[in-house]
């Protein structure tokens, strides 16, 4: 027994001795403050805590974020309100947003038109603003003298502002004319940022910023050009969300009102991943936190019940008792819960400063309302799982002081401990807001230990067996150990699968030289000069595709109806195979699937195939209900083209690879005029050469995609130090599981140390009975958890993250990996045992 453990049972009898008889409240803060030296009480602290820490973690940050974002979305917008479509929107719009008390709204009109200079042309993204633009936010603009203002207007009449790449394309300086169709016009400023920055593939093309009034006078704009129009309209809040209310339903399939989400997909999806990050942190963290609650709570139960004996004995009645347990458990609980709280403010402070970069800027002010989450997680646990010991620890009869008799827990109890925690995991759920991980990794984890349990008892008697150390008496409890080591084992491992194999297989999407230059136009007969070209500087490419277009127009003979759209933009529609039938498409042909592309159902085309069939993108069967045998007619250059569909692909639309909804068997487009397109990878200190090429081939578009492979690439470096900060907390969780499992287990290991001690046994053969035993448990455990791991890690890569799962081989490792980390602590916790005299040791077990 340790000097701290003898002093708290001295401090507790002597406190029992004197105000047992006639208990005050200052006998029972007395009492409540003793608990400080228990180390059951201390883990149940340490437990509550993390817990505390790491909901209010998650719900800092989350809150702050959104607050950011919803802030940061009208500058980001340019106005408090936009309404994207590509056709002109009607009349009575904004005849009902007058109504309503809502300003005119400015036009914004975005299109794609060759701009040039007297050194060369190029293709840009025009936007053309009226004056007024924008409502909210500034564009960042460099002028004449070198000087970076932030501007609330837009260019003059006869003024130009172009993007740094287009400057350098077409070879002008501040003062050089641009002509834009039949308009001259000054090049006035460099556009350095937009309040609205699109980051669709519209704006892949180098910006060119003009002012509406020029637009008639360039005549660039013919009936059937392609146009996006933004309308921005600003206006008292409750008029702006009853307008909001009252448009929506109105919106055609071309139309959308725009929020982050939809207009900056890629920042949206990387603070989505990093909330998810959070979510799988704080679940795991909160759910070993749970284990070392319950374990410490059921071992406190069980060593204290000669202590409430005495109480009992000593005239105390349970209601009093209870008040003093209370008052106990209640003090403890307050001080770690202040405590987490303070330590997620503290670290949801490091996460804004290691996202700095990708949050809103400014961010709101922190508030204390999440703090109410990581409360409620501590109360939620507490009722949960250390109330029922502690009542049945209440219930303890005064002849225990006299008869060792335990009370074991009723059925009463186990249907309450079930019912808490479902409802653990429902506040999970919503504390989190991410259903499908809560019940996949939390459910999947409840779920396991079960037959963790029952395994790991079949699996350790057999081996003990063998050994000549089975103890029936302890098998249960050894089975309880190893369930909670196997625990912290999949909680590690699962972890440490998302930092290696997570990020590699978005290195693997993503390499160091995937293409950042796209080449469309590309004319049969200039094929062969295009590939030389690109063989000459070395660069990178894929192959060269055919691309035509074309319309479906009938299924099995039968025209294609419309199905109800889903709201999403015309950008995001067009990514996920949602088009409006009668759209037209991007048709090609191959003799093998893409490096992207996975065939889910059927099988592609032998080599020479004659008959005429295709292949389909999966979102794209499912959007109209396509099947495997379907006969689909196509219109191309107004004639009807019919193919079987053989096969149905999936398609990784992040590779900035060519990829395609419909591809046809060879042969079976050749009667049709076709361009052909490829990607491939320039090296930065190029520019030159693409100079170069797209003088030699003018009518080739070349599309630079730097700046999104750059973003992309600073969000998987954001997204690895996310990973590590979740590992802190999972291993912080899993550490106060360990020292739960081998703290509890230690009077147990004393008193039979004690007594193999006195029986004459060694030293050092107690110490190596225990080495041998800690080992076994960590290799089972080691072995069980790799299992489960192997089992969460698919789920969640495959159903929760949509990502693709490789086998982890490194857990291959793990048992042995484990047994070690079990056994160190442990060995270093029980290195005082077998120590005492052996008389001594006997004296204090009789």
């Amino acid at each position: 027994m340790s000097s701290l453990e003898q002093s708290y049972n001295n401090s507790v009898s002597r406190l029992a001795l004197t105000s047992a008889r006639k208990p005050s409240w200052r006998a029972s803060w007395r009492y409540a403050l003793l608990g400080w030296r228990d180390n059951e009480l201390r883990l149940l602290v340490l437990a509550i805590w993390l817990a505390c820490a790491a909901t209010t973690l998650l719900g800092f940050f989350a809150d702050r974020l959104e607050r950011g974002l919803q802030a940061q979305s009208q500058r980001y917008l340019g106005a408090p309100l936009v309404i994207r479509s590509s056709r002109e929107a009607p009349e009575a719009w904004w005849q009902q947003a007058q109504r309503l008390g809502i300003k005119p709204p400015l036009t914004v009109a975005e299109f794609v038109s060759m701009a040039s200079s007297a050194q060369g042309f190029q293709l840009a993204g025009v936007k053309a603003v009226p004056a007024g633009y924008p409502l909210t936010g500034t564009i960042r603009v460099q002028q004449a003298d070198g000087q970076v203002q932030e501007l609330s207007q837009g260019p003059l009449p006869g003024e130009a502002w172009l993007a740094p790449r287009l400057m350098s394309m077409l070879a002008v300086k501040m003062g050089d004319q641009v002509q834009l169709g039949y308009a001259d016009l000054k090049v006035t400023g460099v556009v350095l940022q937009e309040p609205d920055p699109s980051t669709d593939f519209l704006s892949l093309n180098p910006r060119l910023l003009v002012n509406s009034a020029d637009l008639a006078r360039s005549q660039v704009i013919q009936p059937g050009s392609r146009i996006r129009y933004r309308y921005l309209l600003d206006g008292p809040a409750p008029a702006i969300q009853a307008f909001t209310r009252w448009v929506a339903p109105q919106l055609a399939p071309a139309a959308r009102i725009l929020d982050t989400d939809s207009d900056s997909p890629r920042l949206a999806s990387a603070l989505q991943r990093v909330n998810q990050y959070l979510a799988l942190g704080s679940i795991l963290s909160v759910l070993l936190a749970a284990v070392t609650l319950a374990l410490a709570a059921r071992h406190y139960s069980l060593r204290h019940q000669d202590e409430v004996a005495l109480w009992r004995c000593l005239g105390l009645s349970r209601r009093q008792l209870g008040q003093m347990l209370l008052l106990r458990l209640g003090l403890l609980s307050l001080v770690a819960v202040g405590l987490g709280v303070l330590t997620g403010a503290l670290a949801q402070q490091g996460l804004v400063q290691l996202f700095r970069d990708w949050l809103p800027d400014p961010l709101p002010e922190l508030s204390w309302l999440p703090a109410c989450n990581g409360v409620l997680t501590a109360v939620l646990l507490l009722v949960a799982l250390v109330l029922p010991d502690w009542w049945l620890l209440l219930r303890t009869s005064p002849l225990r002081a006299l008869k060792h008799e335990s009370r074991g827990a009723t059925v009463a109890t186990r249907l309450w401990l079930a019912g808490a925690l479902l409802a653990l995991l429902f506040w999970l759920w919503w504390q989190s807001r991410q259903p499908v991980l809560t019940f996949s990794v939390g459910g999947g984890l409840l779920l396991l230990l079960g037959v963790l349990f029952y395994s790991s008892r079949w699996l350790l008697a057999r081996l003990l067996r063998r050994l000549g150390q089975l103890d029936n008496a302890r098998l249960n409890w050894q089975a309880l150990q190893v369930t909670a080591f196997a625990l912290v084992s999949m909680a590690i491992g699962l972890v440490m699968l998302l930092r290696l194999d997570l990020l590699n297989s978005w290195r693997e999407q993503l390499p160091e030289k995937a293409p950042n230059y796209f080449a469309i136009n590309l004319q049969p007969d200039q094929q062969a000069d295009f590939l030389h070209f690109l063989q000459q500087q070395g660069w990178q490419s894929n192959p060269l595709y055919p691309m035509l277009r074309g319309r479906l127009i009938e299924r099995n003979g039968q025209p294609l109806k419309a199905e109800e759209d889903d709201g999403r933009d015309e950008d995001n529609r067009e990514r996920n195979g949602n088009r409006a039938p009668g759209r037209e498409l991007n048709l090609t042909w191959a003799a093998e699937p893409g490096r992207d592309n996975r065939i889910v159902q059927g099988s592609w085309w032998n080599a020479g195939e004659q008959q005429r069939l295709i292949s389909i993108e999966e979102g794209f069967a499912r959007r109209y209900g396509l099947e495997l045998g379907d006969q689909l007619t196509f219109d191309i250059a107004g004639e009807p083209v019919t193919a079987k569909v053989s096969s149905v692909r999936s398609v990784d639309w992040n590779s900035f690879n060519p990829n395609f909804f419909v591809i046809f068997t060879p042969g079976s487009l050749t009667d049709f005029p076709v361009s052909l397109m490829t990607s491939f990878y320039v090296p930065p200190d190029h520019g030159t050469e693409i100079t170069a090429l797209s003088k030699t081939w003018p009518n080739i578009t070349l599309i630079g995609v730097e700046a999104l492979l750059g973003q992309l690439r600073d969000i998987l470096t954001q997204l690895t130090e996310a990973v590590q900060y979740l590992f802190i907390f999972v291993l912080l969780a899993a550490w106060l599981v360990l020292v739960a499992v081998i703290q509890i287990s230690l009077p147990e290991r004393r008193r039979e140390a004690a007594l193999l001690h006195t029986l004459g046994v060694a030293r050092q053969r107690l110490r190596q009975r225990q080495r041998q035993e800690l080992l076994l448990l960590g290799a089972v455990a080691g072995a069980l958890g790799a299992i489960g791991c192997t089992v969460l890690g698919w789920v969640v890569f495959t159903r929760v993250l949509e990502l693709p799962f490789a086998g982890p081989w490194w857990l291959l490792g793990w048992p042995p990996l484990f047994a070690v980390v079990v056994a160190l602590p442990g060995l270093w916790m029980l290195r005082q045992i077998g120590r005492e005299p052996p008389l001594q040791a006997l004296r204090r077990l009789l």
